[in-house]
């Protein structure tokens, strides 16, 4: 299963040079849930004043867009690290399940075995 990455918030600030409504920093969370393992990772990203020339007005901001932004202003390793860094939690909470599971297992085991003995 692949990580979603989404946008919690826009920050907007009313005026920057001469653009309005303008983007300053973007509040983001990457999620994965692969059945009952969720792993997750969120963070603040502060951006660049824009561009006049390739300004996007705040009504027209898409999710596609800002992820875009949150993922340039990370950078490509980061990106990496962060996605990765979800798969490992994913990981880590399969294995951990599994421990714990063999560990009710080995104690009910026993149990069992201790209420045998006691009938021998």
């Amino acid at each position: 299963m692949a990580v979603t990455w989404n946008v919690d918030l826009l920050d907007r600030v009313k005026t920057a040079d001469s653009l309005s409504d303008v983007v300053g920093q973007v509040h983001w969370e990457v999620y994965e849930v692969d059945g009952m393992h969720k792993a997750r990772s969120y963070g603040t990203v502060l951006l660049s004043p824009p561009d006049a020339s390739s300004f996007t007005p705040y009504a027209d901001i898409t999710k596609e867009d800002a992820i875009a932004w949150v993922k340039a202003a990370l950078g490509s390793d980061e990106v990496t690290s962060i996605e990765t860094g979800i798969a490992n939690q994913i990981t880590e909470s399969k294995h951990l399940n599994r421990a714990i599971m063999y560990a009710i297992v080995v104690n009910m085991l026993m149990l069992q075995y201790s209420r045998l003995q006691s009938f021998l």
